[in-house]
């Protein structure tokens, strides 16, 4: 955001007067001004904005961040502070308001992206569609994960120009009222559910709930906007009987849940010649086939999200760009079910997130794979879903009887979330560890004698089992 923009903005938070905030913002030498809210990449010039998490509050690294070279901070605590600093009620209100209302003045055609599974794929993949097609100059998508009431005004704030037109806006959700938050500030055109799965089921009084959570992302498009909707997930079908504005649908054929699917997933097979991976689709965009090839395994989940970036890309772009779009620029995404090559076997890492739907495509594509003699076999080092909340005992049952039906070559138990030991009675020869380098050694072990056998590290984020995964990726002769 620019100097100017802020001091016009600013007024949205509340009554100020021009001429203090001038003076703050005469602190900054640059016309550009960026937000942070991680004292430790503060940059000169930079403004810090002292939030209070659950576990940790920002007013207490405020002078931190003047030590790291801050131009001022925005603060809602009055304390004793080594630099000059701007009070307000409430931190997170006043980035998502000063953000909302620039964004609002500019208002780009904006799509939003949300669902439980596959979304931050969806977005990725729609941005390198669309970047190749149209060019970055007038698109925002926001960065990463950024997509709560925190991540996703500040990166707006410190990314959106006033000459982009078009927006892509990736949206979580946790709790109840999230997404309407969201929606309030940036008012999309377009909405897309990549589906309704079992993400955060411990965050509701009841499963149902995130349906209905979902939907105050989809309740927000007027009659004139677009809805896109997974054609496979009969929550969603249900859903699109309530709305009056234009519907567009992508699924697989195979699952016959809708005729009239805007793309649609007509078959999709592996194949690995030369070392190279390949994940071979036919598919159909508004009645025209068309093939997609893609270097590397795809399970039918992230097939499905690129159907739902391909619809989504036809609200920007024309069929036949998308039609003749080279594919190959698509790659998976980082900390998705990406496989690496590891001592002829492979190392996957799928640690960014963790549910019930991910592991059944998971294990689904594995198999395949293993039938196929692609692989040999495939094992699992498996750490606990989070969010399950009352339904941990459920959930991890579950998860331990999906797993059981596709017979893993070996099953290890990252334990450092306790509820994860919940599948232990399902699993009696699996190794069991807290510690990660010693899980780690026994991973390694049972790599030295393997050979075709794909690992797949799986767990929820918080559970960091990226840690166990980079202790056994460095393992080499």
């Amino acid at each position: 955001m620019r100097k100017i923009d802020f001091l016009k903005h600013i007024e949205s938070t509340g009554s100020w007067s021009s001429q203090t905030v001038g003076t703050f913002l005469d602190r900054i030498a640059e016309e550009e001004i960026k937000i942070c809210i991680d004292s430790r990449k503060i940059k000169k010039g930079d403004i810090f904005l002292a939030i209070i998490g659950e576990e940790f509050d920002g007013h207490d690294y405020v002078n931190a961040a003047f030590k790291n070279g801050a131009a001022f901070c925005i603060v809602s605590k009055l304390r004793k502070y080594s630099g000059h600093c701007l009070f307000v009620d409430d931190t997170i209100e006043f980035i998502g308001k000063i953000t909302a209302s620039y964004f609002k003045e500019n208002k780009p055609h904006t799509l939003a992206i949300s669902g439980s599974n596959g979304k931050t794929t969806t977005k990725e993949w729609i941005k390198t569609i669309l970047f190749s097609i149209l060019g970055d100059s007038d698109i925002f998508v926001n960065q990463g994960n950024m997509n709560t009431e925190i991540g996703l005004p500040i990166c707006v704030f410190n990314n959106f120009k006033n000459m982009m037109n078009k927006a892509v806006i990736e949206m979580g959700m946790s709790y109840k009222g999230d997404l309407e938050l969201l929606s309030s500030y940036f008012q999309p055109d377009y909405a897309l559910l990549t589906n309704i799965g079992s993400a955060h089921i411990g965050n509701m009084e009841e499963s149902v709930d995130i349906l209905a959570c979902k939907r105050e992302l989809t309740d927000s498009i007027g009659e004139k906007g677009t809805v896109i909707l997974n054609a496979d997930d009969p929550k969603l079908i249900r859903l699109s009987k309530e709305y009056g504005c234009k519907l567009s649908y992508f699924g697989f054929e195979e699952n016959n849940s809708l005729t009239n699917k805007t793309v649609s997933i007509k078959t999709y097979d592996y194949s690995f010649k030369n070392g190279k991976q390949k994940t071979n689709i036919i598919a159909e965009i508004e009645n025209e086939k068309f093939e997609i090839n893609l270097d590397f395994f795809a399970h039918a989940g992230q097939i499905s999200n690129l159907a739902a970036a391909i619809t989504a890309s036809l609200l920007f772009t024309d069929r036949k760009s998308l039609v003749e779009f080279d594919y190959s620029q698509i790659k998976p995404v980082k900390n998705r079910f990406e496989f690496h090559e590891n001592r002829g076997n492979y190392l996957i890492d799928d640690f960014y997130n963790s549910s019930i739907e991910s592991y059944k495509v998971a294990l689904t594509m594995l198999d395949k794979l293993r039938q196929k003699d692609i692989l040999r076999d495939f094992s699992f080092v498996i750490g606990s879903i989070a969010e399950t909340g009352i339904y941990k005992r459920e959930v991890h049952e579950t998860l331990a009887k999906i797993i059981k039906q596709y017979n893993p070559g070996k099953v290890f138990i990252y334990s450092k979330n306790q509820d994860i030991k919940i599948i232990c009675d399902y699993f009696p020869d699996a190794f069991v560890s807290d510690e990660k380098n010693i899980l780690a050694d026994k991973i390694k072990r049972h790599l030295y004698d393997a050979e075709k056998e794909a690992v797949v590290f799986k767990a929820s984020r918080s559970v960091e089992m990226e840690d166990v995964y980079e202790i056994v990726d460095d393992f080499s002769d």
